[in-house]
């Protein structure tokens, strides 16, 4: 039972119970231990040491193969009143070689260390007994494992016993059995930290100056991190401890990361937490994890989402049940869910997904938890960035909050209405169809074909102009100074050796270029045969063809036709001087096609409209089936880019009836009837009921959502690179902001079903879907499409990024200069990056430094 907040709880930062419990008491927290804990084991110092007598002799024993060392002050010491806190450490060793001892016993030992002799004692002794824990950690044979991301290793150390140091490990380590259990000596210094925390101010304060002459006296990090986890209120310590500290290696022994979780249950702040991991990884986080939550807090939630990322890159099936140095990928996402922030939501929710675009449950379970503990966050959260994400299960999460939360739709609906639009929640408006609009969506052409109007066939003479060339003052010369391309256009001599030798090289490649580059009698020469040659492959680059169009005028005309129509796309600048109905009808093709490059076409078109739109009439007129209506598609678009002058007096030149019927063709009411050859069906994954309402321009009506299914085919009927011209009649009628939202909601429901990774898209739909971005979107578009390219199939990406390219907005450049220095597969980078450049030098934005790519 998740238990839900209250409004003015949803900021406050409360501490469950049971990891109060479960952490060492921090001094001022407010939380103190269980004094009354191990009372009932209490007992004195000599009675912990009944039944060792034979473990005094195999130390004293062990301690003369070594000679003397710091260990033959302490066995003396033991029976002695004023026994020293390095005696007192002994004393909790010899009484963890008995039956029984436990952690319930250490705990026992260090509340007898305060009671005979004092708080200052008992927290020097936790010092010393910290040291030999970890002298023995390191003396034990290698052991490692590897569990959910937390590495756990015991390196063997050889190690001398050194009197000089403060206690000696070595003579214990072969006494000791191999597997007694050290750990439970950690009892011991935990009590002493109650016992410090709980301790009056004089006392605190008495028991903190011993701990500071001992690291100043002793200089060793066991020394360091335990005074650190005593007193974890001197925040300076552990500040200059995790600026002065070493990184361990990936494979090191437990007294090393040991260390490290004695800081990690002191530290208090995000930074410090961060530091631990850079040094330490994330055992000693782990390790302390209820200290860790109870001590930072939210605050640690960003390392939390870094120790998550680990969890979620192991296979779930490898992970075992949780231990106290191990934390679950389900204990991390219900910590997060905790947490009464923002930033802790985000970092949930940034998790929903994998790269692959499949659920991470554990964390989508996480966060319909922390919907339900705080739901006025969820909701704001979710309508936010449902704008922006295109994931499914976020639409889920938020479509399931709004059905369990219905009265915070009322409220956000006053904080974001726009918002709430788009995502299908907003208020509904009376829905109205426009006079403008009345004709395509109450009875659209394109289910009435009988209602089409009929061009009559007035040109009975097909054109057939010849090729010619038309310069412009100097072009010519520029064209016979154009580069070839071709690394032998260095070389001295090359061009003419190849024509005098005929070598017509690899593909015939050497050839064209020498013609290009070589002497001009021999090159004509072999131009004339290059002509009659039928069996050789033309270069697809157009440098060398323009290079010789510019020396030989018409000589080089067909074989630069030729060339054009095997490669058009590569080759359409070559022909751009080049005129004739040959070079229109292929001008005609690239206009049209919709994957090519049309900028080369349409300047051709520009550059060529008087004689070219001789050649487009006669077509329109004349001609049968698709040459007919390719003909006419291309006269509509000349005509909206201001050639309708140059287009009437070319069918003028074929008679008044002509001219009456290219009045009647280009006519604005016939573009509506300007249809491709396919009407694309609706997909069944457009769901009215789930889209928002189309605003009208005065923002008091909206479209009627039967119109839907129609309006989605208008915008698939993309002819070439042109929308459908009923798109635009759409686009002048609706609210700007509405049709945004329209078409990322698309967006939004086909990425469910189409463009998730592992899916396999349908090019045709992903086509129009990403275009209509590019042509009804905005700036919240740009965040949309840039969250979701990397995630997108590469057919897709590069769709997408050229939706990005036509926003033609600061956002959009912004976005494609990200992702052009992103780590995208294929040509996705390159598009973005050629995409930005022209973006840039339309917009005039002069990039503040070129970033490495």
């Amino acid at each position: 039972m998740v238990e839900i907040a209250p409004e003015a709880a949803e900021d406050t930062w409360v501490v469950p119970e049971h990891w109060w419990a479960d952490a060492a008491p921090f001094r001022g927290s407010g939380r103190a231990g269980d004094l009354e804990r191990f009372a009932a084991i209490g007992t004195s110092l000599a009675q912990f040491m009944g039944g060792c007598a034979h473990t005094v002799d195999s130390l004293l024993a062990a301690d003369a193969d070594y000679g003397p060392t710091a260990l033959s002050g302490a066995v003396a010491e033991l029976a002695h009143p004023d026994r020293t806190p390095r005696a007192g450490a002994l004393i909790c060793v010899l009484a963890s070689t008995r039956d029984g001892f436990d952690a319930a016993a250490a705990g026992a030992v260090a509340d007898a260390w305060v009671a005979e002799h004092g708080l200052v004692f008992a927290a020097e002794a936790a010092i010393r007994l910290t040291k030999l824990q970890s002298d023995l950690y390191g003396l034990r044979p290698r052991r490692v494992a590897v569990w959910g991301g937390v590495r756990a290793s015991i390196t063997v150390v050889h190690y001398r016993g050194d009197p000089g140091q403060l206690w000696t490990g070595g003579v214990l380590h072969k006494v000791l059995p191999q597997d007694h259990p050290l750990e439970v000596w950690s009892a011991a210094v935990e009590r002493v930290r109650e016992r410090l925390a709980e301790a009056s101010e004089s006392d605190y304060r008495l028991a903190v100056a011993r701990l500071a002459r001992l690291r100043a006296d002793h200089m060793l990090s066991d020394v360091a991190y335990a005074s650190v986890f005593l007193v974890p209120t001197e925040q300076r310590w552990l500040n200059k401890e995790l600026a002065s500290g070493q990184p361990v290696e990936e494979l090191s022994s437990l007294a090393e990361t040991g260390k490290y979780a004695l800081l990690a249950a002191s530290a208090t702040t995000g930074e410090q937490l961060a530091r631990i991991v850079e040094l330490a990884g994330f055992a000693p986080m782990a390790q302390r994890y209820p200290d860790v939550i109870v001590n930072c807090g939210p605050k640690a939630a960003p390392v939390l989402a870094r120790y998550l990322d680990e969890k979620l890159q192991v296979p779930r099936r490898t992970e075992v049940p949780a231990t106290p140095a191990m934390i679950s990928t389900e204990q991390l996402c219900s910590t997060l869910a905790r947490f009464p922030t923002d930033e802790a939501f985000e970092l949930l929710l940034a998790r929903a997904v994998t790269d692959e675009g499949e659920p991470q449950q554990c964390v989508v379970d996480a966060l319909q938890q922390a919907a339900r503990r705080f739901p006025r966050r969820a909701m704001r959260i979710l309508v936010q960035r449902g704008t922006t994400s295109a994931l499914p299960e976020l639409q889920r999460l938020l479509h399931e909050h709004a059905r369990r939360n219905p009265g915070l739709l009322i409220t956000q609906r006053r904080n974001s209405p726009h918002d709430l639009h788009e995502l299908g929640f907003g208020e509904q408006f009376p829905e109205s169809i426009p006079a403008e609009l009345s004709g395509l969506l109450e009875n659209p052409p394109w289910e009435d074909l009988g209602r089409r109007p009929r061009t009559r066939r007035v040109v009975r003479t097909p054109p057939g102009r010849p090729l010619e060339v038309k310069w412009l003052p100097g072009e010519r010369e520029r064209w016979a100074r154009t580069p070839t391309g071709s690394v032998r256009e260095l070389e001295p001599g090359w061009a003419q050796g190849v024509l005098a030798e005929n070598k017509w090289g690899s593909w015939g490649y050497d050839m064209v270029t020498a013609i290009a580059l070589g002497p001009e009698a021999e090159a004509r020469e072999r131009l004339r045969e290059l002509e009659r040659e039928t069996k050789w492959s033309y270069p697809y680059w157009f440098g060398p063809y323009r290079r010789m169009i510019g020396r030989f005028e018409r000589d080089a005309l067909d074989i630069t036709l030729e060339a054009a129509q095997r490669h058009p796309a590569a080759m359409a600048p070559a022909l751009a001087t080049m005129d004739g109905t040959a070079v229109t009808r292929l001008m005609l093709h690239l206009l049209l096609d919709s994957e090519a490059p049309r900028h080369a076409a349409a300047a051709w078109f520009d550059r060529h409209i008087d004689t070219a739109a001789v050649d487009l009439v006669a077509w329109a007129l004349g001609a049968h089936g698709t040459m007919r209506n390719r003909a006419e598609s291309a006269l509509h678009q000349l005509v909206r880019k201001g050639h309708l002058g140059a287009i009437r007096a070319a069918a003028e030149q074929y008679g008044d009836a002509a001219l009456r019927e290219a009045d009647a063709m280009l006519h604005p009411s016939r573009r509506i009837w300007q249809l491709p050859g396919y009407i694309p069906p609706v997909p069944q994954w457009v769901q009215p009921t789930l889209l928002p309402q189309i605003l009208l321009r005065d923002g008091h009506a909206a479209l009627p959502r039967p119109t839907t299914a129609r309006i989605c085919t208008m915008l698939a009927m993309w002819q070439s690179h042109e929308p459908y011209d009923g798109v635009r009649a759409l686009i002048e009628a609706a609210d700007p902001r509405s049709l945004a939202a329209f078409a990322r909601a698309l967006f939004r429901a086909w990425y469910a079903n189409f463009a998730r990774p592992g899916r396999e898209s349908s090019q045709p739909v992903s086509r129009w879907v990403l275009r209509t971005q590019g042509l009804l979107g905005d700036d919240t578009t740009v965040h949309l499409l840039g969250h979701t390219i990397p995630r997108l199939d590469d057919y897709c990406r590069n769709r997408a990024i050229d939706a990005l390219a036509e926003l033609r907005s600061v956002a959009a450049w912004h976005q494609l200069d990200s992702l052009a220095h992103a780590d995208l597969s294929g040509t996705a980078s390159r598009r973005a990056r050629r995409s930005a450049r022209l973006l840039a030098a339309d917009l005039n934005i002069q990039p503040a430094v070129e970033r490495p790519g």
